[in-house]
């Protein structure tokens, strides 16, 4: 089993814990488009965001 390493960030917002919850992987190189779409839908946030 692969493992990935990522954050949550709390964005739109200036109060802690009201703003929408967003997946950064900070390091995606080598992960296929296909498999970025698993990860995100098992996220299940509505932002899921891969730095390349």
């Amino acid at each position: 089993m692969d493992t990935y390493e990522y954050v949550v960030a709390d964005v739109f917002t200036k109060v802690p814990l009201e703003g929408n919850p967003t997946a950064v992987f900070l390091n995606s190189s080598g992960l296929s488009g296909e498999r970025m779409q698993q990860i995100a839908q098992e996220m299940h946030l509505s932002e899921t965001v891969f730095v390349l």
